[in-house]
C-alpha cells in the first residue's frame, strides 16, 4: 500500500510530490512525539528541544522510503499503550491500537515492532494481574494481544507474508550490501548524533535521578528493548530516538517544575510560524527541484537488475 500510495502521488506531481509526501510522513511522526510529549506535562521549550534532537538523530533515515509510513503509526501505537498503562483496567479506546496496526501491516514490514510492542505490554499487564491476584483484568488483556498478533497476517498475502519476514530478517546480504540494515558503525557519521542522543538521554534520566524522579518502568524498558535493536541496524535507530527522548523528556519535567501560561502561549506561536516558514520554503524548494535531480540519485544499475527481475517474473 506504501507503495501505491507513493506512485500516486508521483502520478500527481512527480519526484517533488514523492519526496514531500515522505518528508510529511517523518514530520507527522514528531508532531505526534511532541503532542504526547505535551500531554504527559513536558513544557512547551524542552518539548521541542528533545525533538529535535531526536529529529538530528534521526538524519541517517531521512530517505524517501515506505519505512515513513511507519513513523506516525508507531508514535500512535506507543501512545495508546502509554495511556492504558495508567488505568488500572483495559480502556476501551486502546482497542483502537488493532486498526492502526492493520494500516501498518498493509505500508510496512515493522508492523512487527508495533505487534510486539502490544503483545509485550499485555504480557506485563497480565503478570501485575497475576501478582495482584486481579484475575478479572487478565482475560481483556489476552484478547488484544492475540488480536494485536493477528494484525500481521491481515493483509491481501495472509499467512504468506510470514515467508516475507523469514527471508527478510537476518538476511546477512542485505547487512552486507545495505548500508541501513548494517549496524551502526563509527566510520558513519550519522552514528555520532545517534550515540550523542543516548547520552544525552542517559544524562537526563540521571539528573532526574539525582533529584528523585524514578523512569517510567514501561516506557524505560520499551526504550531500553528499542536501543538494544537500535544496535542491530541503522534503520531502527530512529525507534529508539522516538520512545528515547520521550523518556528523558517525561522524566525530567517530573522532577522539575514547568513555564507560565503565557511565556508557553508566545512560544508556541513562535514556533508554528518558524515551522511553518520552514515548511513552505521546503515545498518551494521541492517544486523548484528537477527531475533529472532525483533521478540522478538513482543507479541506473540498480534500475536494469530490477526490469531484468520484473520481466522473469
Amino acid at each position: 500500500l506504501a507503495h501505491l500510495l507513493y506512485y500516486g502521488a508521483w502520478a500527481a506531481g512527480g519526484y517533488p510530490a514523492f519526496a514531500a509526501l515522505s518528508a510529511g510522513l517523518m514530520a507527522a511522526g514528531f508532531a505526534v512525539l511532541g503532542l504526547l510529549m505535551l500531554r504527559r506535562g513536558v513544557p512547551d521549550a524542552r518539548m521541542v528541544v528533545w525533538a529535535v534532537a531526536a529529529l538530528a538523530a534521526c538524519v541517517g533515515n531521512a530517505m524517501a522510503f515506505a519505512q515513513c509510513f511507519a513513523y506516525p503509526l508507531f508514535m500512535v501505537t506507543l501512545w495508546l499503550v502509554l495511556a492504558d498503562s495508567r488505568s488500572p483496567r483495559l480502556k476501551a479506546g486502546t482497542w483502537l491500537v488493532i486498526p492502526v496496526l492493520v494500516l501498518w501491516a498493509n505500508v510496512h514490514g515493522s508492523v512487527l515492532l508495533g505487534t510486539a510492542l502490544v503483545v509485550l505490554y499485555a504480557g506485563y499487564r497480565i503478570a501485575l494481574a497475576l501478582a495482584r491476584r486481579d484475575m478479572a483484568v487478565a482475560p481483556g488483556y489476552a484478547a488484544l494481544g492475540v488480536a494485536a498478533a493477528a494484525t500481521v497476517i491481515c493483509t491481501p498475502y495472509g499467512t504468506g507474508v510470514i515467508r516475507y519476514y523469514r527471508s527478510l530478517i537476518g538476511n546477512p546480504v542485505l547487512s552486507r550490501y545495505a548500508l541501513e540494515w548494517a549496524p551502526p558503525s563509527f566510520h558513519d557519521p550519522f552514528t555520532w548524533t545517534f550515540l550523542a542522543l543516548a547520552l544525552l538521554i542517559t544524562t537526563a534520566l540521571a539528573v532526574a535521578w539525582r533529584r528523585g524522579t524514578r523512569p517510567d518502568p514501561l516506557l524505560g524498558g520499551l526504550a531500553l528493548a528499542l536501543l538494544a535493536l537500535a544496535l542491530t541496524a541503522v534503520r531502527n535507530e530512529v525507534w529508539f530516538a522516538f520512545a528515547g527522548s520521550l523518556l528523558a523528556a517525561d522524566t525530567l519535567a517530573r522532577s522539575s517544575g514547568h513555564r507560565s501560561p503565557v511565556l508557553r502561549t508566545a512560544f508556541r506561536r513562535a514556533v508554528a510560524g518558524t515551522l511553518t516558514g520552514l515548511a513552505v520554503v521546503s515545498l518551494a524548494v521541492l517544486a523548484a527541484t528537477p527531475s533529472s535531480q532525483f533521478e540522478s540519485l538513482v543507479s541506473p544499475r540498480a534500475l536494469d537488475v530490477a526490469t531484468s527481475l520484473a520481466t522473469r517474473h
